[in-house]
């Protein structure tokens, strides 16, 4: 659940909710879109930590100082600022997704602030993003059923509260275990997920 995946799990989630808007009949037909998502939300910042690393500049990839963090959240930010221009430009990713990035774009902006003061938990940022997502989904775009692929099993119709209720969980889980392993306070964690949440919907103001 590291925070630089949670750009592709939503598009998991929008392409399995409703693959159409995107002109497809099947999430696995945009497999373009995915891998390109994951390369510039993903990879390309960990290329940067780690080269930071390698030069050391930074004592851990894991980045426990908040100093060694600001570096990291200026790339990324450039990295998920250009993604959502190139998507912006684009006729073909729906706005649900659109909106999604320009929050997390947000976000990043908003917790590389914060950290010139105090550390800020960016997994509760990442989790609170995901939940304003799928609430926006559920109350703003009107998704309230999507079909489960379970392969060998069948496919079965689920409504989205259930989804929601279940990312609810994933997100105490991830913020129990920041706790524990005492990367972050409860503040910290805290404000993480109120950033991630609020983007959103700052994003969903912007555009929508």
């Amino acid at each position: 659940m590291h925070p630089l995946v949670i750009p592709t799990y939503a598009l998991f989630l929008l392409l399995w909710m409703n693959p159409y808007l995107f002109g497809v009949s099947r999430w696995s037909d945009e497999s373009m879109l995915i891998w390109h998502v994951l390369f510039m939300t993903c990879l390309l910042p960990f290329l940067v930590v780690f080269m930071m690393r390698q030069l050391g500049m930074v004592e851990s990839i894991h980045l426990h100082k908040r100093e060694e963090r600001i570096g990291p959240y200026i790339a990324t930010g450039i990295f998920y600022l250009w993604l959502f221009v190139n998507l912006a430009n684009s006729h073909v990713v729906p706005l649900p997704y659109v909106v999604f990035v320009l929050g997390t774009v947000i976000a990043l902006f908003l917790d590389f602030f914060v950290n010139n003061f105090t550390k800020i938990s960016a997994h509760g940022t990442g989790m609170g993003g995901l939940i304003a997502f799928v609430l926006l989904c559920m109350t703003v775009w009107d998704y309230e059923f999507f079909w489960a692929n379970m392969g060998p099993l069948g496919s079965y119709e689920m409504r989205l509260s259930r989804l929601f209720l279940l990312i609810l969980l994933m997100a105490g889980i991830v913020g129990s275990s920041r706790l524990l392993l005492k990367a972050h306070t409860h503040k910290q964690i805290y404000a993480g997920f109120i950033v991630g949440a609020i983007s959103q919907y700052i994003a969903y103001w912007i555009l929508g």
